[in-house]
């Protein structure tokens, strides 16, 4: 009994080493790294609310103990892992054949969130650097960006425009200079408006919000910095209110989502570009046509039986966690920067 015990052991342990070999094996050969191209003019810029990126660890500055091990959600480690992979793998997905070379991200806890995907598999071999940008928000979710470092040298100490008028707060606008290799500086602002769950509170501040945006890209724009990029989840479609005020007023700033159809999000049989790309008029004359669009790969999206069709493979149903990607796609538009005059 002894022997038998000892050879089903060594057995398995054999069988645990040729498979953890296999799998790397397989890691390695499934995420090779990108090709360098440090030439290229064509950038990709992306923006993707990643839908409830929290850690297993309880911030006590931060509502986010519904996200942890003991919580309802029971979310822990092995959930969380499998969270980051899924992110990172849309991240790498945006791409195509080399890293977007902007990824704007909504709805990240903290920075460790960034730091995680840059060491998870599908994105460890990017050349990307990361941008934490901490908001007010009670539940802790925050922005972030990552950006290809063979395109820009660096960027600076972003700057936080929050709304604070009276009773009224909000999630800030975020603005960041990046700045390239050929000395030419893009000025990026990325965005998490007030959820449609507000009504006409919600309504309310985004329209303070629009109008916070617009002082700050036109006055840019006054000061000779012609190079704006602006990201985010508006939570409006662009055919609504604040939107269009936004596209009506801004003296500098496109939307090159503005005539798409589908969307980004899908609510109650509804599609909703509520993830959008603007850019100035001076970049907007880098913009590849058609390169604008919500990305609808195969792996992001699921059936639903109830709508009759292709919707967001959401991470969550409720409060269990069901493996997929987030309940927003993410928008993506190619631009060759800098532009030619």
């Amino acid at each position: 009994m002894r022997i038998f015990v000892s050879v089903r052991k060594i057995t398995l342990f054999f069988l645990i080493v040729t498979l953890c070999w296999a799998c790397t094996q397989s890691r390695t050969s499934a995420y090779e790294p990108y090709p360098i191209d440090k030439d290229s003019q064509l950038h990709t810029y992306v923006f993707w609310n990643v839908e409830n990126a929290f850690d297993t660890i309880d911030d006590p500055h931060a509502s986010d103990h519904e996200f942890t091990p003991q919580s309802k959600r029971e979310w822990n480690r092995f959930k969380y892992r499998d969270k980051i992979n899924k992110i990172a793998e849309g991240i790498r997905a945006t791409g195509k054949e080399k890293p977007a070379t902007i990824v704007g991200l909504a709805e990240i806890e903290n920075a460790n969130i960034l730091k995680d995907l840059l060491h998870s598999p599908p994105l460890e071999n990017t050349p990307y650097q990361w941008v934490h940008c901490p908001s007010n928000d009670p539940r802790g979710i925050d922005l972030g960006l990552l950006y290809d470092t063979t395109q820009f040298m660096g960027h600076n100490a972003f700057s936080k425009y929050p709304l604070n008028q009276g009773f009224w707060r909000s999630r800030p606008i975020v603005w960041i200079e990046m700045y390239t290799f050929t000395g030419d500086t893009l000025d990026v602002f990325l965005n998490h408006w007030s959820s449609k769950r507000g009504g006409k509170k919600a309504v309310t501040k985004r329209g303070l919000m629009a109008r916070r945006l617009s002082q700050l890209t036109d006055s840019l724009s006054g000061k000779g910095r012609n190079y704006l990029l602006v990201m985010g989840d508006f939570n409006e479609s662009p055919t609504e209110e604040n939107m269009k005020w936004l596209q009506d007023s801004s003296s500098t700033l496109v939307n090159l989502v503005k005539n798409l159809p589908g969307g980004t999000h899908f609510y109650r049989g509804h599609w909703a570009f509520l993830d959008q790309i603007w850019v100035s008029k001076a970049l907007a004359k880098g913009y590849l046509d058609d390169s604008a669009e919500a990305i609808k790969e195969e792996m992001w999206m699921e059936y639903s039986s109830k709508y009759k069709t292709e919707i967001p493979f959401r991470s969550w149903k409720g409060s269990y966690y069901q493996g997929g990607f987030s309940d927003h796609l993410p928008v993506r538009a190619q631009i060759y920067f800098p532009p030619e005059n």
